[in-house]
């Protein structure tokens, strides 16, 4: 990517322990000569190579043949020839450096500090419920900048893709701002004030479960 970016407070260390600043995420569509898109957030470092991870390859159910050097699509069995490259030392990223006295102990719960870039399995009975009293806070559409809003639509499709949010059929809605945060790229929000005076929010806990 060209341009300058101000790095972000996430870093990544290469295997000697060097920090490699990162400057927020990007989500992109690979065409992996596979016939289908690969859409992913990619997190945007300072590094020689594009890096994919194993998170990638299981989402996406793909397989890596190393003795006949194919990628191997597991959902339509298509294949693609590559190259093995040499790997050289600060390809080898983590999200710990490896000179903390807690590497070993945040090494066996890698959950912890692996961002969090698909949704994932709930594996606890905590449950988030939103009780609204009152008519429903409404807003007239706005019109975005064609820009932003093919923004906005790639960033919606790919959290309905994952999973992260679900199409609704309420009468609420609330106006989507865009911001400029210091990394180099858009964010959005939407404003809560309207919606907090309208309901109150309550935390359900299993039964058993010790703060």
């Amino acid at each position: 990517m060209k341009g300058e970016f101000q790095a972000s407070q996430y870093k990544l260390y290469a295997a000697n322990g060097t920090e490699i600043p990162t400057y927020g995420l990007k989500i992109l569509t690979l065409d992996l000569g596979l016939r289908r898109p690969f859409q992913w957030p990619f997190i945007i470092a300072k590094v020689k190579r594009g890096i994919i991870g194993a998170d990638f390859l299981q989402k996406f159910q793909l397989l890596i043949d190393l003795h006949n050097r194919k990628l191997i699509d597991g959902v339509t069995n298509l294949s693609i020839k590559g190259e093995v490259a040499t790997i050289q030392e600060n390809n080898d990223l983590s999200t710990v450096n490896r000179a903390s006295k807690y590497f070993n102990l945040l090494k066996s719960y890698p959950d912890l500090t692996k961002p969090n870039l698909v949704n994932r399995v709930v594996k606890h009975g905590v449950k988030l419920h939103i009780l609204t009293t009152g008519q429903p806070v409404y807003s007239k559409a706005r019109q975005l900048a064609p820009d932003k809003l093919k923004l906005a639509k790639q960033e919606f499709q790919f959290m309905l893709d994952n999973d992260i949010i679900r199409p609704s059929k309420s009468q609420w809605a609330s106006p989507l701002h865009f911001v400029n945060p210091p990394i180099g790229q858009h964010g959005f929000f939407h404003p809560t004030r309207e919606a907090s005076k309208t309901d109150h929010t309550e935390f359900f806990l299993r039964p058993g479960l010790i703060d």
